[in-house]
């Protein structure tokens, strides 16, 4: 009964956080972990609820707690960097943005976020193997997302530049 009453909530909560809803959201996730103390999803989407409403220091707690349970959860590692860059501790981002990318090789947001950190960090000491792999990495990522809406802009394209 416990993880069914679990589910009903945390449904509840991601809906009313897409709706934009996210005090409401935090407290049915809260009851969705009272039921279930195991769902690591629940922390997380409690963490980007606490996010959205600019409590970094709770949002970090969740995304951690996500994590603990998780360890493979990536969007849990790129949440809590985003949180860490909010908060100035673009090190301790850069580290998550990182870990989130080897567990999800080409993960378009965390790479995109991984980039902006270490710029704004002034990290240009990275070297250019790493820069041109992340460059690569998201080209495609992007690319194989519009790839099936754009197909024949492509293939124009391609014809255009064998000329």
């Amino acid at each position: 009964m416990g993880n069914e009453t679990s589910d009903i909530h945390y449904q509840l909560g991601l809906e009313l956080a897409r709706d934009g809803h996210d005090q409401e959201a935090i407290a049915e996730f809260k009851m969705a972990l009272e039921h279930d103390q195991t769902n690591a999803c629940a922390f997380n989407n409690l963490g980007l609820a606490y996010a959205h409403v600019g409590e970094m220091e709770l949002a970090i707690e969740q995304y951690q707690k996500a994590i603990k349970l998780k360890r493979d959860y990536a969007k849990a590692h790129n949440n809590l960097g985003v949180a860490y860059v909010k908060k100035e501790q673009v090190d301790w981002a850069i580290a998550h943005f990182k870990q989130a990318l080897s567990l999800e090789p080409g993960y378009p947001e965390a790479q995109k976020n991984l980039q902006t950190a270490t710029l704004r960090k002034g990290r240009y000491e990275m070297d250019e193997g790493e820069a041109r792999r992340l460059r690569n990495d998201f080209a495609v990522s992007q690319f194989n997302a519009i790839r099936p809406r754009r197909a024949g802009l492509f293939a124009r394209l391609a014809k255009i530049f064998k000329k």
